[in-house]
């Protein structure tokens, strides 16, 4: 004679206490039309994006030698999230941080072991290309005849930016698009800054967008 075993579910462990209270909470919120969300949690990890089609389109028109194609990569590490400046960083817990002081031409060849002259040279070249922005204290020189204070260097965040594509800081926009170089020197990048008028932040635009808005700008 045969008997067929029954098997059982296994119980299951009793719910916490405060996600029962979720639970029921979660049940209200449906009944009202709403949804409960799980937060997610954040990476730690900071990033830089490349703005690839438009370096795809430097690159093509040989507009970078690999030298400084390869200076850009990393310049990528010590750019500040949402500024774009050249700082250094330092660790707090499990993230890095800027810590809101520029390099110098010396420091960034002793981060990256070059010489500062061979820096000096590389940084100079992207200056003259638009790739990098220097900010000067012109009244610095008026008073001293030559430049005495540390010279934030900024990255075009045509090139890439450290942050959100559409959350781009104000002021760096417009010493970018006051001083539009690439465009000058005809590279006609797929995807340009623009900030309108009483905006807060700038983001990019595909060309034939950009286009629109500059022409717009104009006409007012």
């Amino acid at each position: 004679m045969f008997t067929r075993r029954l098997r059982t579910a296994p119980s299951r462990p009793p719910m916490p206490a405060d996600l029962a209270v979720v639970n029921q909470e979660e049940k209200k919120a449906n009944v009202a039309g709403f949804t409960l969300v799980k937060k997610r949690e954040k990476g730690a990890a900071q990033f830089t994006q490349v703005i690839s089609r438009n370096v795809l389109y430097l690159t093509s028109n040989n507009y970078l030698t690999t030298s400084e194609s390869s200076f850009l990569f990393h310049l990528s590490a010590v750019v500040e999230m949402h500024s774009n400046a050249l700082t250094k960083h330092v660790q707090q817990g499990k993230e890095q941080k800027s810590s809101g002081k520029y390099f110098t031409i010396a420091e960034l060849g002793r981060v990256f072991g070059f010489s500062r002259e061979h820096v000096s040279r590389l940084v100079s070249r992207l200056i003259e290309k638009g790739i990098v922005y220097e900010l000067i204290n012109l009244r610095s020189i008026k008073r001293h005849g030559r430049v005495v204070e540390e010279r934030p260097l900024f990255v075009n965040p045509e090139i890439m930016f450290a942050g959100s594509q559409n959350r781009i800081n104000a002021t760096l926009c417009r010493i970018v698009i006051n001083d539009d170089f690439l465009e000058k020197e005809g590279m006609i990048l797929p995807y340009k800054l623009w900030i309108r008028p009483g905006e807060e932040y700038g983001r990019l635009y595909p060309r034939k967008r950009y286009i629109e808005l500059k022409q717009g700008s104009a006409a007012k």
